[in-house]
């Protein structure tokens, strides 16, 4: 038999390469994977830490203002005090910086002030616990690093501050530092008067937006008419008051009354300035002088009897007001009327004209002889100016209103007047109550007072800028308040430089 011819198996050889291929080629492209998230990762771990180090330099700059605001507010007497913190080691980031100058600090050394001007902190130590404190959320934390005086106690000079803001991965109680960043700012301390504005003489300003035996500020605030650059005018000086805290943020309480909390407009009053309290004399308001300008009888102003107030013409024989007296220093006119009481309501305005025929300013002052005031509504027209128009409530010269004891006397405020005057009526409590968004009570200048009390939000005293000198140079009260006139501070001005110079 003839054997059959074999048929030839064909091997596919090409199908032993195609599994290492694909593997091959699956481990490329896990490895590009791989690369590309590595990539991918170390990207955003970039922009992560790029973002921790903007915000740990937002927090370094929030910290310098935080502290400058403190110490110009609190703290002014340390401005011209070197604090060279000696724990700034990179293992001692998360301690509390210590500086001998700021903590063991002494009134009256190496010229400096005798003792803190009223409202600031009278115990510098505690400044200490506010040169590492957290902020955003206790995400981050700023520090003091350094600050450095240059200059001297007479004419001030120049400060350099130097903090750190630390970003955290977590809290400043449970985290590390992710993130640093140091700036440094350049200042300009000045030396001032007590509760004043920089460059103005101590003997030239009255210290006080409010100057009372008594508050009960509830609601009602006592603000700057334009706010201050650097330090305020409406400062409060209540003598009977407890110490107001050392915290302007924190609320001022007397016998449980709420009188301020400068940091949060809900559910208390403002006082944009210094808070002080203790003995102060309060300057005795003038009262009628008979002597001077005879014993007319007293002006009863209400809704029938309302008289325009002007100056009496130099061809006039006689006072166009019964119970007004003119009288002109270096073409100056003052006129001066005596009140015995005010009850107007509504629509009905006292008309008030400062000015002379001429147009040249004068002033106006009323003596309140009776014992009660009442004003509510749109009372007073063309007050002008500050310094324009006075009310006095003093000690009373006319019988029968001298029976009436300093204390018992009322000055009341009602929704929608508008005064803008010097109020010194240490005789009388002021009140002010009702008033809306609408029909707001302003009283925009300055007062002294037997007592203060506002209860509604839309009662505000606010005073201008140049309250202080005005009231010395008009009315003779210059004295900066209780701790007397030739009491000086310092302040932090404008900032002359800034730059970063460390970031990690």
């Amino acid at each position: 038999m003839l054997a059959m011819p074999q048929k030839k198996i064909k091997t596919n050889h090409q199908g032993g390469y195609v599994l290492p291929l694909v593997i091959i080629t699956g481990m490329i492209l896990v490895a590009g994977a791989v690369l590309l998230s590595e990539r991918s990762f170390s990207g955003l771990m970039r922009l992560t830490r790029q973002k921790q180090g903007d915000e740990a330099m937002e927090i370094a700059e929030a910290g310098a203002s935080i502290l400058i605001n403190e110490l110009n507010t609190q703290f002014p007497y340390l401005l011209t005090v070197n604090c060279q913190v000696d724990n700034n080691s990179s293992s001692e980031q998360r301690q509390d910086p210590r500086c001998s100058g700021w903590e063991d600090f002494r009134f009256g050394q190496y010229g400096g002030p005798n003792k803190a001007c009223p409202g600031r902190s009278s115990n510098p130590s505690q400044i200490m616990g506010l040169l590492y404190q957290s902020v955003d959320n206790k995400n981050g934390s700023y520090r003091l690093r350094n600050y450095e005086f240059l200059g001297d106690q007479s004419q001030g000079g120049t400060a350099i501050i130097q903090v750190q803001g630390q970003r955290f991965r977590g809290t400043k109680e449970s985290s590390d530092i992710a993130a640093s960043a140091i700036i440094e700012q350049e200042i300009t301390v000045v030396p001032k008067c007590c509760n004043q504005a920089p460059f103005v003489s101590c003997s030239a300003g009255w210290g006080y937006g409010l100057a009372t035996n008594r508050v009960q500020l509830q609601l009602g605030d006592v603000v700057d008419e334009n706010p201050m650059t650097s330090l305020s005018n409406a400062n409060v000086h209540c003598i009977t008051c407890d110490p107001p805290p050392d915290d302007q943020c924190n609320p001022w309480t007397s016998a449980g009354q709420i009188i301020s909390s400068t940091c949060s407009e809900v559910g208390s009053g403002i006082i944009s300035g210094a808070r002080s309290n203790g003995p102060l004399d309060l300057p005795k308001a003038p009262t009628w002088n008979i002597a001077e300008w005879g014993d007319p009888d007293p002006i009863s102003i209400n809704t029938v009897n309302n008289p325009v107030f002007r100056h009496q013409r130099d061809n006039e024989s006689k006072h166009p007001v019964k119970g007004c007296f003119t009288e002109s220093v270096n073409g100056k006119k003052t006129t001066h009327c005596r009140i015995a009481s005010i009850n107007l309501s509504g629509n009905n305005e006292i008309d008030l004209r400062p000015d002379d025929e001429n147009g040249i300013p004068g002033d106006i002052r009323f003596y309140i002889e009776g014992q009660q005031i009442n004003l509510a509504g749109r009372t007073l027209a063309n007050t002008g100016e500050f310094g324009q128009f006075s009310i006095f409530g003093g000690e009373a010269t006319r019988w029968p209103y001298n029976l009436y004891q300093c204390g018992s006397k009322q000055l009341n405020i009602a929704g929608g007047s508008e005064i803008r005057a010097f109020i010194h009526m240490p005789c009388f409590n002021i009140n002010l109550s009702g008033g809306n968004e609408t029909d707001q009570i302003k009283i925009v200048g300055s007062v002294i007072s037997e007592q203060w009390n506002s209860t509604g939000d839309y009662a505000r005293l606010i005073v201008p800028g140049n309250a202080g000198t005005t009231v010395c140079s008009t009315y003779g009260i210059c004295s900066s308040g209780g701790s007397g006139s030739s009491d000086k501070e310092f302040a932090a001005l404008g900032t002359k430089r800034w730059s970063p110079i460390q970031m990690d």
